[in-house]
Protein backbone atom coordinates (compact mmCIF):
# COMPACT_ATOMS: atom_id res chain seq x y z
CA UNK A 1 0.00 0.00 0.00
CA UNK A 2 1.52 3.29 -1.07
CA UNK A 3 1.98 5.87 1.66
CA UNK A 4 2.75 9.51 1.07
CA UNK A 5 4.18 11.83 3.76
CA UNK A 6 2.31 15.07 4.20
CA UNK A 7 3.68 17.94 6.17
CA UNK A 8 1.60 19.33 8.97
CA UNK A 9 -0.52 22.16 7.74
CA UNK A 10 -0.02 21.15 4.11
CA UNK A 11 -2.68 20.06 1.67
CA UNK A 12 -3.08 17.11 -0.60
CA UNK A 13 -5.80 16.32 -3.11
CA UNK A 14 -8.37 14.01 -1.57
CA UNK A 15 -6.82 14.28 1.90
CA UNK A 16 -7.63 15.93 5.18
CA UNK A 17 -4.95 17.31 7.50
CA UNK A 18 -6.91 17.91 10.68
CA UNK A 19 -8.54 15.60 13.26
CA UNK A 20 -11.74 13.71 12.39
CA UNK A 21 -14.74 15.93 11.87
CA UNK A 22 -17.91 16.08 9.82
CA UNK A 23 -16.01 17.72 7.00
CA UNK A 24 -13.57 14.88 6.49
CA UNK A 25 -15.38 11.93 8.00
CA UNK A 26 -15.28 9.84 4.87
CA UNK A 27 -11.56 10.38 4.28
CA UNK A 28 -10.65 9.71 7.88
CA UNK A 29 -12.67 6.50 8.05
CA UNK A 30 -11.30 5.19 4.80
CA UNK A 31 -7.71 6.39 5.03
CA UNK A 32 -6.95 5.36 8.65
CA UNK A 33 -4.78 8.36 9.52
CA UNK A 34 -1.89 7.72 11.87
CA UNK A 35 0.63 10.18 13.32
CA UNK A 36 4.21 9.00 12.71
CA UNK A 37 7.53 10.78 13.22
CA UNK A 38 6.14 14.23 12.62
CA UNK A 39 4.19 13.17 9.55
CA UNK A 40 0.71 11.90 8.84
CA UNK A 41 0.74 8.69 6.84
CA UNK A 42 -1.94 8.64 4.19
CA UNK A 43 -3.16 5.30 2.86
CA UNK A 44 -4.47 5.12 -0.66
CA UNK A 45 -8.18 5.99 -0.31
CA UNK A 46 -10.67 3.15 -0.37
CA UNK A 47 -13.69 3.21 -2.63
CA UNK A 48 -16.04 5.09 -0.33
CA UNK A 49 -19.88 5.15 -0.48
CA UNK A 50 -21.33 7.63 -2.94
CA UNK A 51 -22.97 9.62 -0.14
CA UNK A 52 -20.86 11.12 2.69
CA UNK A 53 -20.65 9.15 5.91
CA UNK A 54 -21.66 12.32 7.74
CA UNK A 55 -24.97 12.66 5.87
CA UNK A 56 -28.16 10.62 5.71
CA UNK A 57 -29.63 9.80 2.32
CA UNK A 58 -32.35 7.98 0.38
CA UNK A 59 -31.69 5.33 -2.26
CA UNK A 60 -34.62 4.70 -4.61
CA UNK A 61 -33.27 1.95 -6.85
CA UNK A 62 -33.61 4.11 -9.97
CA UNK A 63 -30.87 4.96 -12.46
CA UNK A 64 -30.39 8.25 -10.64
CA UNK A 65 -29.10 6.46 -7.54
CA UNK A 66 -26.34 3.89 -7.04
CA UNK A 67 -27.46 0.33 -6.43
CA UNK A 68 -27.89 -0.74 -2.83
CA UNK A 69 -25.47 -3.62 -3.36
CA UNK A 70 -22.66 -1.30 -4.46
CA UNK A 71 -23.14 0.90 -1.39
CA UNK A 72 -23.19 -2.04 1.01
CA UNK A 73 -19.93 -3.33 -0.43
CA UNK A 74 -18.27 0.05 0.05
CA UNK A 75 -19.61 0.34 3.59
CA UNK A 76 -18.28 -3.11 4.51
CA UNK A 77 -14.80 -2.14 3.31
CA UNK A 78 -14.49 0.64 5.90
CA UNK A 79 -16.59 -0.73 8.77
CA UNK A 80 -15.25 -2.10 12.05
CA UNK A 81 -18.33 -4.27 12.61
CA UNK A 82 -21.42 -5.18 10.57
CA UNK A 83 -24.91 -6.24 11.69
CA UNK A 84 -27.41 -7.63 9.17
CA UNK A 85 -31.12 -8.05 9.90
CA UNK A 86 -33.46 -9.44 7.23
CA UNK A 87 -36.30 -11.93 6.98
CA UNK A 88 -34.55 -14.06 4.38
CA UNK A 89 -31.14 -14.48 2.76
CA UNK A 90 -30.74 -15.76 -0.78
CA UNK A 91 -27.54 -17.17 -2.21
CA UNK A 92 -27.94 -14.85 -5.20
CA UNK A 93 -27.70 -11.87 -2.84
CA UNK A 94 -25.06 -13.18 -0.47
CA UNK A 95 -22.57 -13.90 -3.23
CA UNK A 96 -22.58 -10.19 -4.10
CA UNK A 97 -21.26 -9.36 -0.62
CA UNK A 98 -19.53 -12.59 0.39
CA UNK A 99 -15.95 -11.65 -0.56
CA UNK A 100 -16.28 -8.31 1.21
CA UNK A 101 -17.77 -9.93 4.30
CA UNK A 102 -14.97 -12.50 4.30
CA UNK A 103 -12.34 -9.74 4.25
CA UNK A 104 -14.15 -8.03 7.12
CA UNK A 105 -14.34 -11.24 9.16
CA UNK A 106 -10.68 -12.11 8.55
CA UNK A 107 -9.39 -8.63 9.36
CA UNK A 108 -6.75 -8.75 12.07
CA UNK A 109 -7.56 -7.40 15.48
CA UNK A 110 -8.78 -8.42 18.90
CA UNK A 111 -12.24 -6.91 18.62
CA UNK A 112 -14.05 -10.27 18.72
CA UNK A 113 -17.13 -10.78 16.56
CA UNK A 114 -17.11 -8.62 13.45
CA UNK A 115 -20.25 -9.88 11.71
CA UNK A 116 -23.67 -10.65 13.21
CA UNK A 117 -26.65 -11.85 11.18
CA UNK A 118 -30.32 -12.28 12.16
CA UNK A 119 -32.72 -14.02 9.78
CA UNK A 120 -35.70 -16.43 9.69
CA UNK A 121 -37.09 -19.48 7.93
CA UNK A 122 -40.21 -17.45 7.02
CA UNK A 123 -41.99 -18.79 3.91
CA UNK A 124 -38.99 -21.01 3.18
CA UNK A 125 -37.35 -18.15 1.30
CA UNK A 126 -33.92 -18.40 2.93
CA UNK A 127 -31.33 -20.51 1.09
CA UNK A 128 -29.70 -23.00 3.48
CA UNK A 129 -26.53 -22.77 1.40
CA UNK A 130 -26.28 -19.05 2.09
CA UNK A 131 -26.50 -19.55 5.85
CA UNK A 132 -23.98 -22.38 5.77
CA UNK A 133 -21.48 -20.25 3.83
CA UNK A 134 -21.90 -17.39 6.29
CA UNK A 135 -21.36 -19.74 9.21
CA UNK A 136 -17.95 -20.69 7.81
CA UNK A 137 -16.64 -17.14 8.20
CA UNK A 138 -14.48 -16.45 11.27
CA UNK A 139 -15.62 -13.96 13.90
CA UNK A 140 -19.21 -14.39 12.71
CA UNK A 141 -22.39 -15.23 14.62
CA UNK A 142 -25.80 -16.05 13.15
CA UNK A 143 -29.20 -16.31 14.81
CA UNK A 144 -32.32 -17.74 13.17
CA UNK A 145 -36.02 -17.68 14.04
CA UNK A 146 -37.55 -21.07 13.27
CA UNK A 147 -41.00 -20.28 14.70
CA UNK A 148 -42.67 -18.12 12.05
CA UNK A 149 -46.08 -18.51 13.67
CA UNK A 150 -44.92 -16.38 16.60
CA UNK A 151 -42.16 -14.35 14.96
CA UNK A 152 -42.84 -12.39 11.79
CA UNK A 153 -39.66 -10.48 11.09
CA UNK A 154 -40.23 -8.10 8.18
CA UNK A 155 -37.55 -5.55 9.06
CA UNK A 156 -34.54 -5.19 6.77
CA UNK A 157 -31.51 -3.33 8.06
CA UNK A 158 -27.75 -3.25 7.47
CA UNK A 159 -25.69 -1.58 10.20
CA UNK A 160 -22.06 -0.55 9.78
CA UNK A 161 -20.31 0.34 13.04
CA UNK A 162 -17.22 2.55 13.12
CA UNK A 163 -15.15 3.55 16.13
CA UNK A 164 -14.85 7.03 14.66
CA UNK A 165 -18.56 7.64 15.26
CA UNK A 166 -19.37 7.77 11.55
CA UNK A 167 -21.46 4.61 11.33
CA UNK A 168 -24.20 4.04 8.77
CA UNK A 169 -27.47 2.10 8.83
CA UNK A 170 -29.42 1.20 5.69
CA UNK A 171 -33.09 0.53 6.46
CA UNK A 172 -35.77 -0.32 3.93
CA UNK A 173 -37.49 -3.08 2.00
CA UNK A 174 -34.48 -4.99 0.68
CA UNK A 175 -33.77 -8.53 1.79
CA UNK A 176 -30.42 -10.07 0.95
CA UNK A 177 -31.21 -11.12 -2.62
CA UNK A 178 -29.80 -10.23 -6.02
CA UNK A 179 -33.05 -8.62 -7.12
CA UNK A 180 -33.17 -6.38 -4.06
CA UNK A 181 -29.49 -5.38 -4.10
CA UNK A 182 -29.04 -4.92 -7.83
CA UNK A 183 -32.26 -4.61 -9.79
CA UNK A 184 -35.32 -3.97 -7.63
CA UNK A 185 -36.97 -0.60 -7.08
CA UNK A 186 -36.28 -0.81 -3.36
CA UNK A 187 -36.43 2.33 -1.25
CA UNK A 188 -33.72 2.39 1.39
CA UNK A 189 -32.98 5.10 3.93
CA UNK A 190 -29.39 5.61 4.99
CA UNK A 191 -29.08 6.86 8.58
CA UNK A 192 -25.82 8.60 9.49
CA UNK A 193 -24.60 7.97 13.04
CA UNK A 194 -22.89 11.37 13.00
CA UNK A 195 -25.88 13.34 11.72
CA UNK A 196 -28.71 11.50 13.50
CA UNK A 197 -27.24 9.97 16.67
CA UNK A 198 -30.63 9.50 18.35
CA UNK A 199 -32.08 7.58 15.40
CA UNK A 200 -28.88 5.56 15.03
CA UNK A 201 -29.06 4.58 18.70
CA UNK A 202 -32.67 3.48 18.28
CA UNK A 203 -31.82 1.31 15.26
CA UNK A 204 -28.78 -0.23 16.96
CA UNK A 205 -30.78 -0.78 20.15
CA UNK A 206 -33.57 -2.55 18.27
CA UNK A 207 -31.03 -4.90 16.72
CA UNK A 208 -29.62 -5.71 20.16
CA UNK A 209 -33.13 -6.43 21.43
CA UNK A 210 -33.71 -8.94 18.65
CA UNK A 211 -30.25 -10.42 19.21
CA UNK A 212 -31.05 -11.12 22.86
CA UNK A 213 -34.54 -12.48 22.14
CA UNK A 214 -34.88 -16.23 22.68
CA UNK A 215 -36.96 -16.47 19.49
CA UNK A 216 -33.71 -16.12 17.53
CA UNK A 217 -31.63 -19.22 18.13
CA UNK A 218 -27.83 -19.40 17.61
CA UNK A 219 -26.88 -21.21 14.41
CA UNK A 220 -24.41 -23.87 15.52
CA UNK A 221 -23.47 -27.49 14.89
CA UNK A 222 -26.64 -29.38 14.14
CA UNK A 223 -28.48 -26.25 13.07
CA UNK A 224 -28.19 -26.88 9.30
CA UNK A 225 -30.54 -29.87 9.50
CA UNK A 226 -32.96 -27.98 11.72
CA UNK A 227 -32.96 -25.05 9.29
CA UNK A 228 -33.57 -27.33 6.31
CA UNK A 229 -36.53 -28.95 8.07
CA UNK A 230 -38.01 -25.57 8.97
CA UNK A 231 -37.57 -24.28 5.43
CA UNK A 232 -39.12 -27.42 3.94
CA UNK A 233 -42.09 -27.03 6.27
CA UNK A 234 -42.54 -23.39 5.29
CA UNK A 235 -42.30 -24.17 1.58
CA UNK A 236 -44.95 -26.86 1.95
CA UNK A 237 -47.21 -24.36 3.68
CA UNK A 238 -46.50 -21.79 0.98
CA UNK A 239 -47.89 -24.18 -1.63
CA UNK A 240 -51.33 -23.56 -0.18
CA UNK A 241 -53.52 -21.13 -2.14
CA UNK A 242 -52.48 -17.54 -1.51
CA UNK A 243 -55.34 -16.02 0.41
CA UNK A 244 -53.79 -12.60 0.84
CA UNK A 245 -56.29 -10.01 -0.38
CA UNK A 246 -56.08 -6.24 -0.36
CA UNK A 247 -59.84 -5.69 -0.01
CA UNK A 248 -62.78 -7.01 2.01
CA UNK A 249 -64.58 -10.00 0.53
CA UNK A 250 -68.38 -9.66 0.59
CA UNK A 251 -71.08 -12.29 0.04
CA UNK A 252 -73.36 -12.27 -3.00
CA UNK A 253 -77.00 -11.32 -2.33
CA UNK A 254 -78.17 -14.96 -2.43
CA UNK A 255 -75.39 -15.87 0.03
CA UNK A 256 -76.41 -12.96 2.25
CA UNK A 257 -79.94 -14.39 2.45
CA UNK A 258 -78.60 -17.75 3.61
CA UNK A 259 -76.34 -16.05 6.16
CA UNK A 260 -79.28 -14.08 7.56
CA UNK A 261 -81.29 -17.29 7.95
CA UNK A 262 -78.40 -18.96 9.79
CA UNK A 263 -78.04 -15.97 12.11
CA UNK A 264 -81.78 -15.89 12.82
CA UNK A 265 -81.85 -19.62 13.52
CA UNK A 266 -79.09 -19.21 16.10
CA UNK A 267 -80.26 -16.03 17.75
CA UNK A 268 -84.06 -16.44 17.61
CA UNK A 269 -84.66 -20.18 17.42
CA UNK A 270 -81.55 -21.17 19.39
CA UNK A 271 -80.73 -23.76 16.72
CA UNK A 272 -77.07 -24.43 16.11
CA UNK A 273 -77.09 -27.33 13.60
CA UNK A 274 -77.72 -26.46 9.97
CA UNK A 275 -77.64 -28.07 6.55
CA UNK A 276 -76.78 -25.75 3.65
CA UNK A 277 -78.06 -27.11 0.33
CA UNK A 278 -76.92 -25.32 -2.84
CA UNK A 279 -75.82 -26.11 -6.37
CA UNK A 280 -72.19 -26.88 -7.13
CA UNK A 281 -70.17 -23.70 -7.64
CA UNK A 282 -72.45 -21.40 -5.65
CA UNK A 283 -69.93 -20.96 -2.85
CA UNK A 284 -71.06 -23.13 0.04
CA UNK A 285 -67.59 -23.00 1.60
CA UNK A 286 -67.59 -19.21 1.28
CA UNK A 287 -70.96 -19.14 3.05
CA UNK A 288 -69.42 -21.09 5.92
CA UNK A 289 -66.44 -18.70 5.98
CA UNK A 290 -68.70 -15.62 6.01
CA UNK A 291 -70.87 -17.15 8.74
CA UNK A 292 -67.81 -17.96 10.84
CA UNK A 293 -66.62 -14.36 10.37
CA UNK A 294 -69.98 -13.15 11.72
CA UNK A 295 -69.59 -15.41 14.75
CA UNK A 296 -66.09 -14.00 15.28
CA UNK A 297 -67.39 -10.44 15.24
CA UNK A 298 -70.16 -11.28 17.71
CA UNK A 299 -67.78 -13.12 20.04
CA UNK A 300 -64.95 -10.61 19.75
CA UNK A 301 -62.53 -13.47 19.17
CA UNK A 302 -61.98 -16.41 16.83
CA UNK A 303 -63.79 -19.46 18.29
CA UNK A 304 -62.19 -22.84 17.82
CA UNK A 305 -62.95 -24.33 14.39
CA UNK A 306 -62.94 -27.81 12.86
CA UNK A 307 -63.42 -28.04 9.08
CA UNK A 308 -63.70 -31.60 7.75
CA UNK A 309 -63.52 -32.76 4.13
CA UNK A 310 -62.59 -35.98 2.37
CA UNK A 311 -59.86 -34.66 0.04
CA UNK A 312 -56.70 -32.64 0.65
CA UNK A 313 -57.37 -30.39 -2.34
CA UNK A 314 -60.69 -29.32 -0.85
CA UNK A 315 -59.06 -28.64 2.50
CA UNK A 316 -56.38 -26.43 0.95
CA UNK A 317 -58.93 -24.45 -1.04
CA UNK A 318 -61.17 -24.07 1.99
CA UNK A 319 -58.30 -22.90 4.16
CA UNK A 320 -57.53 -20.27 1.53
CA UNK A 321 -61.19 -19.17 1.51
CA UNK A 322 -61.32 -18.73 5.28
CA UNK A 323 -58.03 -16.83 5.31
CA UNK A 324 -59.30 -14.53 2.57
CA UNK A 325 -62.59 -13.76 4.31
CA UNK A 326 -60.89 -13.24 7.68
CA UNK A 327 -58.02 -11.25 6.14
CA UNK A 328 -55.65 -13.42 8.16
CA UNK A 329 -53.02 -15.37 6.25
CA UNK A 330 -51.91 -17.09 9.46
CA UNK A 331 -55.33 -18.52 10.26
CA UNK A 332 -55.71 -22.28 10.54
CA UNK A 333 -53.58 -25.34 9.90
CA UNK A 334 -53.97 -28.46 7.79
CA UNK A 335 -54.29 -31.87 9.41
CA UNK A 336 -54.04 -34.27 6.49
CA UNK A 337 -51.69 -36.86 5.03
CA UNK A 338 -49.62 -37.29 8.18
CA UNK A 339 -48.92 -33.57 8.47
CA UNK A 340 -48.64 -32.24 12.02
CA UNK A 341 -50.30 -28.85 12.61
CA UNK A 342 -48.55 -26.23 14.73
CA UNK A 343 -51.78 -25.57 16.63
CA UNK A 344 -55.05 -27.44 17.06
CA UNK A 345 -57.50 -24.61 17.69
CA UNK A 346 -58.38 -23.97 14.03
CA UNK A 347 -58.03 -27.17 12.00
CA UNK A 348 -58.82 -28.11 8.40
CA UNK A 349 -58.86 -31.86 8.70
CA UNK A 350 -59.44 -34.87 6.46
CA UNK A 351 -62.03 -37.36 7.65
CA UNK A 352 -59.29 -39.98 7.77
CA UNK A 353 -57.11 -37.86 10.06
CA UNK A 354 -60.16 -36.97 12.14
CA UNK A 355 -60.72 -40.61 12.96
CA UNK A 356 -57.08 -41.66 13.29
CA UNK A 357 -56.14 -38.73 15.57
CA UNK A 358 -58.96 -39.48 18.00
CA UNK A 359 -60.45 -36.04 17.40
CA UNK A 360 -63.88 -37.67 17.54
CA UNK A 361 -63.57 -38.00 21.30
CA UNK A 362 -62.46 -34.39 21.69
CA UNK A 363 -64.51 -32.52 19.11
CA UNK A 364 -67.67 -32.29 21.20
CA UNK A 365 -65.95 -30.02 23.70
CA UNK A 366 -62.83 -28.87 21.89
CA UNK A 367 -64.41 -27.10 18.89
CA UNK A 368 -66.96 -24.29 19.00
CA UNK A 369 -67.67 -24.28 15.26
CA UNK A 370 -67.67 -27.40 13.07
CA UNK A 371 -68.08 -27.54 9.28
CA UNK A 372 -68.44 -30.75 7.29
CA UNK A 373 -67.99 -30.27 3.55
CA UNK A 374 -69.99 -32.29 1.00
CA UNK A 375 -72.17 -33.92 3.60
CA UNK A 376 -73.77 -36.23 1.04
CA UNK A 377 -70.96 -38.58 2.12
CA UNK A 378 -72.79 -38.86 5.45
CA UNK A 379 -73.88 -42.42 4.75
CA UNK A 380 -70.38 -43.46 5.78
CA UNK A 381 -70.16 -44.24 9.52
CA UNK A 382 -67.23 -41.86 9.99
CA UNK A 383 -69.33 -38.92 8.78
CA UNK A 384 -72.42 -39.88 10.77
CA UNK A 385 -70.43 -39.42 13.97
CA UNK A 386 -69.90 -35.78 13.07
CA UNK A 387 -73.48 -34.95 12.18
CA UNK A 388 -74.62 -33.73 15.56
CA UNK A 389 -72.23 -30.76 15.73
CA UNK A 390 -72.04 -29.58 12.14
CA UNK A 391 -73.03 -26.85 9.79
CA UNK A 392 -72.85 -28.79 6.53
CA UNK A 393 -72.79 -28.15 2.80
CA UNK A 394 -74.40 -30.42 0.22
CA UNK A 395 -75.07 -30.08 -3.54
CA UNK A 396 -78.66 -29.23 -4.45
CA UNK A 397 -79.05 -32.30 -6.66
CA UNK A 398 -78.32 -34.77 -3.85
CA UNK A 399 -81.37 -36.54 -2.47
CA UNK A 400 -81.85 -36.53 1.28
CA UNK A 401 -81.60 -39.96 2.82
CA UNK A 402 -82.59 -41.26 6.21
CA UNK A 403 -79.03 -40.79 7.41
CA UNK A 404 -79.31 -36.99 7.19
CA UNK A 405 -83.05 -36.47 7.72
CA UNK A 406 -82.41 -35.66 11.34
CA UNK A 407 -80.72 -32.43 10.28
CA UNK A 408 -83.91 -31.08 8.79
CA UNK A 409 -83.28 -31.91 5.13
Amino acid sequence: MAKQPIRRGGTHEGSCHHPPSAGCAGAVSAARWQPHAGFLLFAAPLDRPDTPLSRSALLTGTRLDPSLGSQLRKEIATADRVDILCSFIRWSGLRILLDDLRQLAERKGDDGVRLRVITTSYMGATDPRAIEELSKLPNTEIRVSYDTKRTRLHAKAYLFHRKTGFGSAYIGSANLSNAALSEGLEWTTKVSHYELPYLWSKVAGAFETYWQDDEFQPYRDGSPERLRRAISHERAAASEPDSTVMFDLRPYPFQEEILDVLTAEREVQNKHRHLVVAATGTGKTMIAAFDYARVCREAGTKPSLLFVAHREEILRQSLGSFRGVLRDQNFGDLLVGGRDPEQERHLFCSIQSYNSRDLMQRSRDAFDYVVVDEFHHAAAPSYRRLARRSITSIPRSTNCSSEVSGLGC
